[in-house]
């Protein structure tokens, strides 16, 4: 019951669950009593949140929603951002919510609606038109266009979702804002580009001029332009053509409005005005892809007709019509998967499945008004990570994405596939520690099973590589006895001291911690016991360290619960095991100490990041990596001279793990990659074949 009440935030979750009249805190005495202080804290944070959602906190003029349904929306949302190795919510990152085969589907709905659209409105405008032309090819072509438009949108449909599946189908939208980016300055600078960009377009006409006749129609209507001096047909045009240009560049320059500039600064102050901000800018490129779209048709068809190609002007109405669908078609197909636009779909989505309710960013507001969420950057977060991990205990959607790897690291570590598993694993921690910070709970426990698999690999190097992700613990508040020794061990370990000397300052610093303490000193010691060849000494170490089952159960029981995790020791106990013979046994342990790296009471994970470090660096610098490889290597090719090469169950048992190891990416055929993985690891899991897999000479690939 002590270890369970020992955090701030366990004491803040009981003085919220227990608030209200007619609980009492000693019904948690019998589940510390039974199942320890682990079970404690899980228990006290689902009252914390029953008891808030129940209460009546919360600022006036907020909806109150109903507790069940809250929960579950709460539920939903912290195992989505398990998926994501995320902390904070931020609303454009909710279409990750669903599978990529959705998106694509939505992708070629929305480009075929494009086609659609644009056909529809430009009916008229293309039969006129085809009523005009002599050419027969032509005029079969406008009407076909006009005839077909469903047959051209299913067409569009096929595409769009092919082409959106092969490239992923959830690309993340990010919003977007309206912002004014002329002014005299860019208006000065159009003048200076429409000047040069007119007189090209200025000599091309006249180039284009010489080579065709100008028709007579033309000569009359530029003798009644005013202001063109009186000269042949064919250079007036040429001036009437660069000065137009020239126009249009300068006043577009500085009346210019940037549709889509990132909205990020308007995150730091709230969700809402985001979502406002991408909807202006969503309406106002759909304005602005309209009215460019009637102009160009305008400007084409009058060019058209000036040129002699077209014996009229087709009906100015149709050209309008057409004009807009063709905007806004070509809107919907560029802008048309907006942040916000997919802000709703998926809203709609998940309303329906009851995963979450439509107005969600009201839902966000009295969640974090009744103290179970925290906004700050227009992001919302769970008031604490063990809230969001205890949320998202059970869900499947939290089990996706890294959570998905870390299952298949865990499965290919209970076969002796460590390299592989280390590679898993590191990868996992490099993505979080980008996403979420070094130090969170989550990082550090993908540490923790980089750092077992690693040692029990022996590759020292590339755990000296991961360890470097972790910052430099910050100095304590209060000097300790214990701290001037750490100082000096860590000098003594740069100085590339004898492991002698190292030994008796480790000694040292561990008399001078509290008996309670737990900086992983004794996984140092016993580190620097296997550096020196003490095997004896180092057993010992690693027998108290990495207890039996029924020790490591006694001593979590009288503990109250609280684990302690030795990634390092429990590594090189396993490599002990193996060189004993005891195939089993070292499986055991391997899977056993994973599975509690996630259980670890809260402690000071820098401090251990710093001892362990010292671990990787003494046993790195008495490994020689290279030499144990090409032993292996001697040691496989020498047991394959003179057999016949053959596919027994191993050989299809791994064909199959390659397979899974592929997909278990995948944001939909992840699970069942790490589903079929299990079975194939059992075929694996034989005492024979993980002592051949443990010692084979490379692995079966080279990443996570």
């Amino acid at each position: 019951m002590t270890g369970g009440l020992s955090t701030p935030l366990m004491v803040a979750m009981a003085r919220t669950a227990f608030e209200q009249p007619g609980t009492d805190p000693r019904e948690l005495l019998p589940l510390a009593l039974e199942q320890g202080s682990r079970s404690v804290e899980d228990d006290l944070l689902t009252r914390a949140v029953d008891a808030s959602l129940r209460s009546g906190r919360g600022r006036q003029g907020l909806r109150r929603w109903e507790p069940d349904a809250s929960r579950r929306y709460l539920e939903f949302l912290a195992g989505h951002l398990e998926s994501l190795d995320q902390r904070e919510f931020r609303w454009w990152q909710l279409p990750a919510a669903l599978p990529g085969p959705f998106w694509a589907i939505i992708d070629g709905l929305r480009t075929a609606l494009a086609v659609w659209v644009a056909l529809t409105y430009a009916h008229d405008a293309l039969t006129s038109t085809a009523a005009l032309v002599t050419d027969l090819g032509i005029h079969d072509l406008l009407l076909w266009l006009a005839r077909h438009p469903d047959g051209l949108a299913s067409a569009a449909f096929l595409l769009g979702a092919c082409a959106a599946a092969l490239r992923g189908g959830t690309a993340r939208e990010t919003p977007r804002r309206v912002v004014f980016v002329g002014g005299w300055r860019a208006f000065g600078e159009g003048l200076v580009g429409g000047l040069f960009l007119g007189g090209v377009a200025g000599w091309m006409t006249l180039t284009l001029m010489l080579s065709v006749a100008l028709p007579p129609e033309v000569a009359a209507r530029l003798d009644r332009v005013p202001a063109l001096p009186p000269s042949f047909g064919d250079e007036r045009a040429a001036i009437l053509v660069g000065v137009l240009l020239w126009g249009y560049v300068a006043v577009r320059s500085g009346l210019r409005v940037d549709v889509a500039a990132p909205a990020a600064e308007l995150g730091a102050t709230s969700a809402v005005e985001t979502v406002n901000a991408d909807r202006a800018a969503s309406v106002a490129s759909a304005l602005l892809s309209v009215a460019s779209a009637v102009t160009w048709v305008l400007v084409v068809a009058s060019a058209l007709t000036l040129a002699g190609v077209l014996p009229a002007t087709p009906p100015l109405a149709s050209l309008a019509y057409g004009g807009f669908g063709l905007g806004l078609g070509w809107w919907l197909y560029r802008r048309g998967d907006a942040a916000w636009i997919r802000f709703t779909v998926v809203r709609v989505v998940l309303e329906v499945r009851e995963r979450l309710p439509f107005s969600l960013l009201g839902f966000l507001a009295y969640t974090e008004s009744v103290g179970l969420l925290r906004h700050s950057a227009g992001a919302y977060r769970f008031r604490h990570g063990r809230l969001q991990n205890r949320l998202a205990a059970g869900l499947v959607a939290g089990r996706r994405g890294s959570r998905l790897r870390e299952m298949f690291g865990i499965e290919l570590a209970g076969a002796g596939y460590w390299t592989e598993a280390l590679g898993t694993f590191t990868d996992v921690a490099g993505a979080r520690a980008t996403n979420i910070g070094p130090t969170d709970n989550l990082t550090v426990a993908a540490l923790r099973k980089a750092l077992l698999v690693g040692a029990a690999a022996g590759q020292w190097t590339r755990l000296k590589d991961l360890l470097a992700l972790m910052p430099a613990p910050p100095p304590p508040g209060a000097t300790t006895p214990a701290l001037p020794q750490r100082h000096r061990v860590a000098s003594l370990i740069a100085a590339g001291a004898p492991l002698a000397e190292l030994r008796v300052a480790a000694e040292d610093l561990r008399r001078r911690e509290a008996d309670d303490e737990d900086s992983g000193t004794d996984e140092f010691l016993a580190a620097l016991r296997c550096a020196e060849g003490d095997t004896d000494g180092a057993r010992a170490l690693l027998d108290r360290l990495v207890p039996t089952r029924g020790a490591s159960d006694g001593q979590s029981s009288a503990d109250g619960g609280l684990a302690r995790s030795a990634p390092i020791a429990a590594g090189l106990r396993v490599r002990l095991l193996l060189d004993d013979g005891e195939v089993a046994a070292a499986a055991a342990v391997c899977h056993r100490e994973l599975l509690l790296a996630d259980r670890v009471a809260e402690r000071d994970d820098l401090l251990l990041a710093q001892t362990w470090s010292w671990s990787v660096e003494v046993l790195r610098r008495v490994t020689d990596e290279r030499d144990e490889l090409l032993g292996r290597v001697h040691a496989a090719l020498a047991e394959q001279r003179g057999r016949r090469p053959a596919l027994t169950r191993r050989e299809l048992a791994e064909i199959g793990l390659q397979l899974c190891h592929s997909m278990v990416g995948h944001p939909t055929l992840g699970p069942v990659a790490v589903a079929a993985s299990r079975r194939l690891l059992g075929v694996l899991a034989e005492a024979a074949i993980v002592a051949r897999t443990a010692r084979r000479g490379a692995p079966m690939w080279h990443s996570g």
